[in-house]
Formats: structure tokens, sequence, C-alpha cells
């Protein structure tokens, strides 16, 4: 059962999922007939591990590891850590990255159960998408101040770490931040603001912010924000 689905054009990476919670009625009945079928989210987070390594994992919050929504039910949570851990155990798996992902899949679980990823830190290096320094990685508090600031210009670019634009044009978005710096000096600022993974009625980016989708770039200053596209 399908809560939600990325238009496919806008994420040519991968066809993100987010998972539903399980009728009570379906059980395991409904996760034996999800065996052997394709799982989108597993071939995206073996494609990021071999790819990128442990860091890029662990740049992903609980919620983005185990493919389901921030505020999905904990059932869902381990719905899905049931059907991604049958793929990746060790004991199980032929990929050189599966003990990684199972242990990572495992801790993800724990701490979506237990809410305890909420508290942590939000200026985390592990959690950054973009580690350079010309970007600021903002969170809902700095964003507010942000957009209310008589202080500077700031461009900021929405995004989700799972969003194949926002991967690619990653490295771009941290030299236009660097030769603005260079040109503008501390008239402008480069930030960006992480939205969560299901993109639907509900979501905090799309309700309260009006975020079309990924990536997206909008110039604030004094209270007003002026939209620049995808």
């Amino acid at each position: 059962q399908l809560c939600s689905s990325h238009e496919s054009h806008m994420f040519p990476f991968q066809e993100w999922r987010v998972e539903c919670a399980p009728d009570a009625a379906e059980g395991d009945a409904a996760e034996e007939q999800r065996e052997g079928q394709p799982e989108p989210t597993a071939a995206w987070l073996e494609g990021l591990a071999r790819d990128e390594g442990e860091e890029a994992l662990e740049r992903l919050l609980p919620h983005e590891l185990l493919g389901v929504g921030e505020f999905s039910p904990v059932e869902a949570a381990k719905a899905a850590f049931r059907r991604l851990g049958r793929h990746f155990h060790p004991d199980k798996s032929a990929s050189p990255h599966s003990a990684l992902l199972f242990d990572q899949l495992r801790a993800a679980l724990d701490q979506f159960k237990s809410g305890s990823w909420r508290t942590a830190q939000d200026d985390d290096d592990r959690r950054r998408f973009f580690t350079d320094a010309a970007v600021v990685e903002l969170n809902r508090t700095s964003h507010a101040a942000a957009a209310a600031s008589e202080g500077p210009l700031w461009l900021v670019q929405y995004f989700a770490p799972w969003c194949h634009q926002c991967i690619a044009n990653k490295a771009y978005y941290v030299l236009a931040a660097r030769r603005l710096s260079q040109i503008l000096g501390d008239r402008v600022r480069v930030g960006a603001l992480r939205c969560g993974v299901p993109r639907k009625p509900g979501g905090w980016c799309e309700t309260e912010l009006g975020v079309p989708e990924h990536p997206t770039f909008r110039a604030l200053a004094k209270g007003f924000a002026l939209e620049l596209g995808p």
C-alpha cells in the first residue's frame, strides 16, 4: 500500500515511495505478497553506499533511511525495516555494503521509535547535506529569522537529500555561493532548507512555505519572498 509517489520526471534518480502502515487485516500476508518485488528504496540505498560511502548515509535522517514519512506511525517504520532488513541482512545479501546498511537501518528504526533524533543538535555536521561553509544549512527557526531579517538578502534552496537534481547540482550551488560572497560580500547570504521525505499535503515545506517541488529557489528579504523557480 503506497501513501504517495513522487513524479518520476522530477526525480529521475529514483521513484520515491512512501509506505503506509499495513492494514491490520493484511498483516504478514501483505508483506509476503511484496516479497520478491523490486524495492526502489533498497536500490537507492545500495547506490548511495556504493557511490558516496558511509558519510552520505550518516547525513540521512532516520525516516529518510527507512523510506517513510517523518510523522508516519511506528508500525510503518517497523514494516519498512523488516522489508529492507531482509534485503540487506548480512547472512542473506551478496552486497558488499549489506552489513553497513543493515546496521544503519537498525539504528534508524531505534531512533525513529524513541524520537531521540528530533532532540539532536540542529547543526550536527554529520547530518548536513551542504558541508561547505559557503552555504548555511537552515532549520525552521533560522529560516524564519532569515525571511524576516532587515539585513542581507538571502538566496535559499529548498532541497531533499534524496532528490537527484539536488544531488547533481549541489557542487554548482556551492560554487555560486562562493562567487556571490566574493562579489557582494555580506550583502547576500546563501542558505538551504532541508524538506522532509513525503511530498504530499501536510508536509511542512508544502503547507507552511508553499514549496512546490525540490529543489526550489527563493530570494528572501524583509518578510518578502521572490520565487526564482525550480
